[in-house]
């Protein structure tokens, strides 16, 4: 039978030895090591709050940093392809929102290094993300615009989609475009018609201020030095096509 002396050595030794595991192992250092690397992971992947309509005005790619006098080119569903098509051929006569800003914003590839996987992996989300870019792309429009519709659309346009929801209401209260002219994938219908609004005189100061501001953002990011000049690209390859044609 042990000893006092004995027992009480031992138990200082097994006490010891637990001690200096739990030091080794802490298993609250251990889970926030676990959760320090979930955040980090998760931090490489951007939210939609950084994509509001400011932030895609102040990071066009550096040839569209001024405002668009008559050449914005709108469309509604249906005629995606057609309206990129036209702007591609008409050697600067048409803008589509499809110009203006750099490749990897389009990027949806569901992997660690592409930090806009989040956003293009959740239907919702990527759709305000596009209405942002489009509110942002219609109010560099000024002067005059044209919108595209099909033949089948022409007479009553989408009422659902981003252009009557989301860009005509910003020609109409953040720009100072007039005029509209509108036309159909052949374009063998066509007419022109004006912006509906509150009288120019009610409505000036407060157009005015939105454009001022379009224009501060622009003399912010042409003062950038770090950006590449970069190119728009094609990102219609593959089954989104349809998805993207449909929200508008």
């Amino acid at each position: 039978m042990l000893s006092i002396r004995a027992l009480h050595l031992t138990l200082i030794a097994i006490t010891s030895f637990c001690l200096q595991y739990s030091t080794a192992y802490p298993i609250r250092d251990r889970g926030q090591e676990v959760l320090g690397d979930a955040q980090n992971s998760y931090a490489t992947c951007d939210g939609i709050e950084t994509y509001t309509t400011e932030w895609f005005l102040a990071n066009t790619l550096p040839a569209y940093r001024h405002e668009i006098y008559e050449h914005a080119l709108f469309y509604t569903r249906g005629t995606s392809r057609r309206a990129r098509d036209l702007a591609k051929t008409s050697r600067g006569e048409y803008v589509t929102i499809w110009e203006v800003w750099p490749c990897w914003l389009y990027d949806d590839r569901q992997v660690e290094e592409n930090r806009l996987r989040c956003i293009h992996h959740e239907p919702e989300v990527r759709r305000t993300f596009y209405e942002n870019m489009s509110r942002a792309f219609a109010r560099m429009a000024r002067k005059n615009a044209t919108v595209m519709h099909s033949f089948k659309d022409y007479v009553q346009p989408p009422e659902d989609g981003i252009w009557a929801r989301v860009e005509l209401p910003a020609l109409r209260e953040k720009t100072d475009v007039d005029q509209l002219r509108k036309m159909n994938e052949d374009k063998s219908l066509f007419a022109t018609s004006s912006i509906t609004r509150d009288p120019w005189e009610t409505v000036k100061l407060v157009i005015q201020t939105a454009m001022d501001e379009v224009r501060a953002i622009f003399r912010r990011a042409k003062l950038r030095t770090s950006d590449s000049t970069g190119a728009a690209c094609s990102i219609w390859s593959s089954a989104d096509d349809n998805w993207l044609d449909s929200l508008w």
